[in-house]
């Protein structure tokens, strides 16, 4: 899941020119991934500690799915 943040540079370009937005409406999308990952950091690593990492994972793995299907239906209904 962290690589995908990081794999960002990859797709600023794209993103921009699929949805018409300038690069600094992308950037911003950036910052807010990267300030989600900061949270979800934080809050899941309590929960990782008390309800083991199965669950959590599990949890983690389908929250960030949700957050790309989210991603590509917004930038395809625009």
């Amino acid at each position: 899941m962290i690589g995908s943040v990081y794999a960002w540079s990859v797709f600023t370009k794209p993103i921009a020119t699929q949805t018409g937005w300038s690069i600094k409406e992308v950037t911003f999308a950036f910052s807010l991934a990267i300030f989600f990952l900061g949270m979800s950091a934080a809050f899941m690593g309590r929960a990782v500690e008390k309800y083991g990492p199965t669950i959590t994972g599990t949890v983690s793995a389908l929250l960030f799915g949700l957050g790309v299907i989210s991603t590509g239906f917004a930038i395809s209904s625009h």
